[in-house]
């Protein structure tokens, strides 16, 4: 890694031991590490140092509560591609969006392994071509649809209730077969029934 000192001069860590520019090498622990740099140079890009004394972390002069031990820490966002994974959905499954739209997304999803668990035992029994209709109300970005392609049924009709553009642009691009219905509180007006 490369780290950037509060005197701007560059050294690289490795491991325990600090190489400065000039080859020498000096073995430091990570108390003294964040005494000596404010940022590291990451393959993700660069990253600042955050300190955390007395059970509080103090990120852009703003003191905070948490409950980690002393000492200095590398945080970072997840990425697009560990959120997917952190829902069990396939890495790109997010891939018509930009960033903020795919956290979120992903943030109000579900997880994609819990709901498939519950799944194939409420549809134990129930033959993989036979017609299943699903009428999914705040359906988000089809993470129900994914669902029942992974458990491997394929003779789905599935209707959708879902308004953030974002999500159903994510959930049409993975499954183009989703019905779109807007909004779910149209299901409280006169006469209402699934377009079938």
């Amino acid at each position: 890694m490369r780290c950037q000192r509060r005197d701007k001069k560059h050294s690289t860590i490795q491991g325990t031991h600090v190489t400065l520019p000039q080859g020498k090498t000096q073995t430091v622990s990570v108390a003294h590490i964040p005494m000596t740099f404010e940022k590291v140079v990451t393959p993700l890009g660069e990253m600042p140092i955050y300190p955390v004394k007395n059970g509080e972390i103090t990120i852009k002069g703003a003191n905070y509560e948490i409950n980690l031990p002393d000492g200095f820490y590398i945080i970072r966002k997840l990425t697009v591609k560990e959120c997917c994974r952190l829902q069990t959905l396939p890495d790109d499954y997010c891939r018509v969006a930009n960033k903020t739209n795919a956290y979120k997304g992903l943030g109000n999803g579900w997880t994609a392994e819990v709901i498939i668990h519950i799944l194939s035992h409420a549809l134990a029994g129930i033959p993989k071509d036979e017609e299943i209709v699903i009428l999914s109300m705040y359906d988000g970005i089809g993470t129900g649809r994914y669902c029942f392609d992974k458990l491997g049924y394929r003779n789905i009709r599935y209707f959708a209730y879902e308004i953030e553009k974002p999500a159903i642009e994510i959930a049409k691009t993975n499954f183009p077969d989703i019905v779109q219905c807007g909004d779910a509180f149209s299901v409280r007006e006169a006469g209402w029934s699934v377009p079938l």
